[in-house]
């Protein structure tokens, strides 16, 4: 047979047939579709017949992650969900004497995937992945992320965010994470999964031809020790990095990373193994392999002499387990436990180290029970107590101290009696809490713009009003929704916020209310306004009020008397005002889509702008006067230098209409509400989204 590509060849090129014998050349003609025709079929042949690698098994975070603090008296709950619809995060703290909720921490991106408590208790520590969108994204379908993966400090007495550090690079597909028992070394696994155009080859008459490349899955595993404080890699991890291609994909297995109680030692699963290394010099001590199954958890004895190893072979519907219990110098088995029909998740050592619990899933003939096993481990005496049903037990904390323990079960959280294993507390998310993560959906279509919007004066805090909901306050670095105040808005209110991000006015044509963001304290002024008020902007120091009607008059109020301080003609309808930082300079948007500047002391218009399409509605100055933002129902906002008049940068991504903005006090952020989106953090030197609060 000829070449593949000999035939495609001339069969493309032999279109010229001499003479006029119809006979000959309806068969050249027949012959050159015939050609055609088994190019056709060959390259089909060739594409169908290259191998197609499913892609490997993708790994969810968890719904649920607990944390206990040295003394037992604090549990922290990591409640997240790594849907496409809700990729969220928080973290309750919980007093485990009383069973009361303490505190609840919000302010995550993305999913936590592993959380501990430092040595001293004061402090929670997370790592997420985190969701960033290069623009505001309105369909479940887009999904323009940046997933990357950070390290956060939370104060435990305020639930305060304290710092963050950024882990590995964008794209990372799952994350999990260990503390060394004091707390100064973390032990860090990433997941990266990509596809690769690899060639694709056959053999031939002397030799392999390369036909055609070809789509594979490629996965990279990373196990790094860090140093926990700044994030910097201790020492290189023997046999840390690991790639997979194609088929082997599916082999790609690292994870459970676990320390010993003096913190010499690490120990994680890697493929169908258990490796363990030293932490002082990232060198692979001991591989334990010929497991019956694959590895599912891991323990050190509190004596760090022990390791216990549990691992599980799947035969669906049934599972087969078995517990080694190893020395860690020379690997020689000391114990083993045979498990029929278990499903085997988590273990841990008590009573210095002479018993294990077992945490598992027990099938039995009629349903599945979730269990903990407690394993005497001098007498090698078994016992057993039922606590769930169709769930396993997924993660174990002793809290020797209280004889209890405290028992995670998919999303169920209890701390039982370790003598009777009756329930002493149920820690469940509030019904505060369950709409909030509704909230905070990344695609909530009925979410309105917020009408108001304004830093707080160290740009830590970010407040909006809501149509119908009230005032919202969120955290600047974290998007956590730090405070609520409650209110209807009246049908023909406008709002506006004080630069300085303290007060918010809402203005009728009868008073004006500023209502203090901090404390929460309203303070009404009557206002003599014959027509509708059309905008309204606050100075800096909230003393003073600029209002707008619909037939183009502007009035500066002292909000101390109440009473008008100067008052212009425009001649047209005003849609948005600022005042710069000074309190000399105010900006109008005007109904022709032009932007005027006026001196507050001279009184004529000093400078014009053009550039929106459509109707502005939001004006902002930055802290130092120098820069002016301007947004509208064309979708954008526009940077202007108030000097020359210039466009300095324009900011597009805006599903619908820019309603409200406001500058951080560095100058580095600008908050526009827009949207679906209650509030886009702005990053103003790079023009890219920072974050979208919601």
């Amino acid at each position: 047979m000829e070449p593949f590509y000999s035939l495609c060849h001339q069969s493309l090129t032999q279109t010229v047939v001499s003479g006029n014998d119809s006979i000959r050349q309806g068969i050249v003609v027949t012959d050159m579709f015939s050609r055609v025709f088994l190019c056709l079929l060959l390259f089909a042949a060739t594409a169908y017949s290259q191998p197609v690698y499913p892609p490997p098994p993708k790994i969810d975070p968890p719904d649920v992650v607990i944390a206990a603090s040295a003394d037992g008296h604090t549990l922290a709950i990591a409640r997240s969900s790594g849907g496409s619809a809700k990729r969220y995060g928080r973290i309750e703290l919980w007093n485990t004497q009383s069973g009361e909720l303490q505190r609840t921490i919000t302010g995550f991106d993305g999913p936590i995937w592993s959380m501990a408590f430092s040595k001293d208790g004061k402090s929670v520590l997370t790592v997420s992945t985190e969701y960033r969108n290069e623009k505001i994204q309105n369909s479940v379908r887009r999904r323009d992320d940046i997933v990357t993966a950070e390290l956060k400090w939370w104060d435990t007495e305020s639930g305060e965010f304290v710092k963050r550090l950024p882990l590995g690079e964008e794209g990372v597909s799952s994350v999990e994470a260990s503390w060394a028992p004091f707390g100064d070394v973390l032990a860090l696994v990433e997941r990266y999964s990509r596809r690769q155009l690899a060639p694709m080859e056959t053999p031939g008459g002397f030799g392999p031809q390369r036909i055609v490349s070809g789509w594979i899955y490629v996965e990279d595993l990373y196990l790094r020790l860090l140093d926990a404080e700044s994030g910097e890699r201790r020492v290189k991890v023997e046999s840390g990095d690991q790639t997979y291609h194609g088929q082997l994909s599916y082999l790609a297995r690292m994870g459970h990373p676990v320390f010993s109680s003096d913190g010499k030692r690490l120990a994680a699963v890697s493929g169908g193994d258990v490796h363990v290394w030293n932490v002082d010099t990232g060198k692979k001590l001991r591989t334990i392999g010929k497991l019956d199954g694959a590895p599912r958890a891991i323990a050190f004895s509190p004596d760090s002499r022990l390791i216990a190893v549990a691992a599980v072979k799947s035969r669906w519907p049934i599972a087969e387990s078995e517990i080694t219990v190893r020395e860690v110098s020379t690997g020689k088995v000391v114990h083993r436990l045979k498990g029929k029909n278990d499903s085997v998740s988590c273990l841990r050592f008590i009573a210095e180290g002479r018993a294990l619990l077992i945490g598992s899933l027990q099938h039995n003939a009629e349903l599945e029970i979730g269990t903990v096993k407690v394993w005497d481990l001098r007498e090698n005496r078994l016992g057993n107590y039922d606590v769930y049903e169709g769930k396993a037990v997924s993660t174990i904390i002793h809290l020797p101290e209280e004889h209890a323990v405290i028992l995670q079960s998919g999303t169920v959280v209890e701390l039982r009696d370790v003598r009777t294993w009756n329930v002493l507390h149920t820690f469940e998310p509030t019904a505060e809490d369950e709409s909030e993560k509704t909230r905070r959906s990344r695609f909530v279509l009925s979410a309105s713009s917020a009408e108001a919007v304004g830093f707080s004066r160290d740009g830590t805090i970010v407040s909006a009003e809501l149509p119908g909901e009230g005032i919202r306050s969120w955290d600047s670095r974290t998007g956590g929704v730090k405070n609520r105040i409650a209110r209807q808005q009246a049908p023909d209110e406008v709002s506006a916020a004080s630069s300085n991000g303290e007060f918010i006015a809402e203005a009728t044509a009868k008073e004006v209310r500023l209502v203090d963001l901090v404390s929460g304290a309203h303070k009404v002024l009557p206002l003599q306004i014959t027509n509708r008020i059309s905008a309204m902007a606050l100075s800096r120091d909230s003393r003073s009020l600029v209002t707008a009607d619909d037939v183009g008059d502007i009035r500066i109020w002292d909000l101390t008397s109440a009473h008008v301080k100067k008052s212009f003609e425009t001649g047209q309808e005003i849609t948005a005002l600022a005042i710069d930082p000074s309190g000399q300079l105010f900006a109008a948007a005007r109904a022709d889509r032009s932007i005027g500047l006026w001196n507050v002391a001279t009184g004529p218009l000093q400078v014009e702008l053009k550039k929106h399409t459509d109707v502005i509605n939001a004006l902002a100055f930055s802290s130092d006067g120098k820069t002016l933002a301007s947004g509208g129902d064309d979708r954008t906002a526009i940077l202007w230098d108030v000097d020359s008049g210039k466009v300095k940068r324009t900011l597009k991504g805006h599903d619908l209409t820019v309603t409200s903005l406001s500058f951080s006090p560095d100058g580095v952020l600008l908050a526009s509400a827009s949207g679906n989106a209650s509030v886009v953090l702005w990053n103003v030197p790079t023009g890219k989204i920072e974050r979208i609060l919601r």
